[in-house]
């Protein structure tokens, strides 16, 4: 998988301060497509906000042990695509009723999946990979395993996480092609 050579490169943007990037690579999904690789890109703070031990716990509870914030993407040649991206640590810190350590892990102000997918972004173009976000319908598609919500919740949540990520899609599609290329242009 190319999207390895992201292992290790700080992320960061002018709303993200800094965070470490771990790829690893997950098993298929249950309907994987031909020639695609599936994989997990985990960010973590290097000066977390909160106390370490803390901070270390909440990110071992990520998919891989290390994720801060997690997204889910699968590669095709020099295409990555992401369709899934959340604050795991912040998550699961407001389940375990931490309040106050959940309002520091924000990542970024505003929109913070459009920062961090954005950033990401750009970390991926400067590597020569060709990173998008998919459409709304195959990001809810791909992340969400319908089995596990109770049938009363399912349409509600997938309508609910469908706006989520076509809101992300129109928010960070012109910032990203406008980017790219400024980037060219250099």
């Amino acid at each position: 998988m190319r999207s390895t050579e992201l292992n290790g490169v700080q992320i960061q943007s002018r709303q993200i301060d800094g965070l470490l990037a771990t790829v690893h690579a997950r098993p298929d999904q249950a309907a994987p497509l031909p020639g695609v690789r599936y994989g997990m890109i985990s960010l973590r703070e290097s000066r977390p906000p909160i106390n370490r031990l803390l901070y270390r716990y909440l990110c071992l509870t990520g998919h891989f042990g290390c994720g801060h914030v997690e997204l889910a993407f699968y590669e095709k040649g020099s295409q990555v695509t992401i369709y899934g991206i959340r604050n795991i640590a912040r998550a699961n810190a407001l389940r375990l009723g931490l309040a106050g350590a959940a309002d520091q892990l924000s990542i970024a102000d505003g929109d913070e999946s459009q920062a961090v997918l954005l950033a990401v972004l750009k970390a991926l173009n400067k590597l020569g990979l060709n990173g998008r976000l998919a459409p709304p319908h195959r990001c809810v598609d791909l992340a969400v395993n319908k089995r596990l919500l109770k049938p009363a919740a399912c349409k509600p949540v997938l309508r609910t996480l469908h706006r989520r990520y076509a809101h992300l899609y129109s928010a960070t599609a012109k910032q990203h092609v406008d980017a790219v290329g400024a980037q060219r242009l250099k």
